[in-house]
């Protein structure tokens, strides 16, 4: 049934977004390039850039709901909404891996240094800004401001990075803990949050 389920949500919600992800990761290689980077280069790549995915693929979970037209043929299912939106999370989340193994295995074959540490902030990058976006749409039932709160933020990563302390994203040495928490709790919140209106 969840196979199914996983399916069919791909095919009629998260098609545009996965075809949207691909091309993110394709502009990335072409403007970054792959060939014998050093550590520090594929750090900036995967702590700045690749967490712009989380966008992408997982805030979008949630919004086709905002749609009265779809939210009312969803909530006649007979499967929770909570259980519709953990199943698109999860076909999120495993296009996520392929398109990590996808990009290290590339920087592998073109002898480009990486850790594997570095690979999995970056995922916790990712998993926060998605999720803080999904929160605040929920919490306000409207994605330009889910989007923009989370974009907001992301670039003051850029100017105010002492600010925000253990917030700050392009912080790449020690384990992010605080923003994992967060991003758990965000996307908690947030699918809670909506699946009550239901």
């Amino acid at each position: 049934m969840y196979f199914t389920l996983a399916v069919r949500n791909i095919r009629y919600f998260q098609l545009l977004s996965f075809v949207v992800a691909w091309m993110l990761c394709g502009v990335m290689l072409l403007l970054f390039g792959v060939v014998q980077l050093t550590e520090t280069a594929t750090m900036q790549i995967l702590g700045r850039f690749f967490p712009l995915l989380g966008f992408v693929l997982i805030s979008p979970i949630i919004i086709h709901e905002f749609s009265n037209d779809i939210s009312d043929v969803v909530c006649t299912k007979q499967v929770a909404y909570w259980k519709i939106v953990l199943v698109r999370f999860v076909t999120a989340i495993l296009m996520v891996g392929m398109l990590y193994a996808l990009y290290v295995g590339i920087l592998a074959y073109n002898e480009s240094e990486f850790l594997w540490t570095h690979v999995f902030y970056s995922f916790i990058n990712l998993l926060f800004l998605g999720s803080l976006a999904l929160l605040v749409m929920a919490l306000t039932k409207n994605s330009t401001v889910g989007y923009m709160i989370a974009i907001i933020y992301y670039l003051m990563n850029f100017f105010i990075s002492k600010q925000l302390g253990v917030f700050y994203l392009f912080q790449m040495q020690d384990m992010k803990w605080t923003l994992l928490f967060s991003a758990c709790g965000c996307l908690m919140i947030g699918v809670f949050w909506i699946s009550r209106k239901k």
